[in-house]
């Protein structure tokens, strides 16, 4: 499958130590120094979250691909704060990490400690209209929910996967 992005690590608060990623397939929390997921990224591995900036040849948060606005950064053991809105009184964000049904709307999320949780759309709007959710999703200049395009993507896989046709036989059978 592939692999988000969850936390920044910094060691002693100044230099990025790594990342601490979902690997969705596994469903397991790796840990990822910035030279691995450039080497990942390289190889053509999807790692959301992050992208390459060419020019400077650094890792960037990927706004565009995977609506990725912040990250929470972890400074110690106990001590996160978001990377781009130091202001923010909360501690934990939140990431969409996968969509369970799109027509009920159940969306999965992952916490920056890690703890899964199934939401509502309801839910899902307060936290981005909060500011809580760091990627996946974001509210477009409408208020409107725009998903990644991953997550695009798998929706519209489902939906236009053939349903599997009851013979007349049967049909008639069932209604009997």
């Amino acid at each position: 499958m592939c692999k988000i992005i969850i936390n920044q690590v910094k060691q002693f608060g100044c230099r990025i130590q790594g990342y601490e990623i979902l690997d969705t397939l596994k469903g397991e929390i790796l840990g990822m120094t910035e030279t691995d997921i450039k080497k990942s990224i390289e190889k053509g591995e999807l790692i959301y979250g992050l992208k390459m900036n060419h020019d400077a040849e650094e890792l960037v948060l990927d706004e565009e691909g995977f609506c990725q606005t912040d990250i929470m950064v972890k400074t110690t053991l106990k001590s996160m704060k978001p990377l781009n809105n130091e202001e923010a009184a909360a501690n934990v964000f939140f990431t969409l990490i996968g969509v369970k049904d799109s027509k009920d709307g159940r969306y999965e999320l992952m916490n920056s400690r890690f703890g899964r949780s199934e939401v509502s759309i309801d839910k899902l709007m307060t936290l981005l209209e909060m500011g809580l959710i760091q990627g996946g999703c974001k509210l477009d200049g409408n208020g409107n929910l725009k998903l990644a395009k991953v997550f695009e993507d798998s929706i519209a896989k489902k939906e236009s996967k053939p349903r599997k046709e009851i013979p007349a036989d049967k049909k008639e059978a069932q209604a009997s």
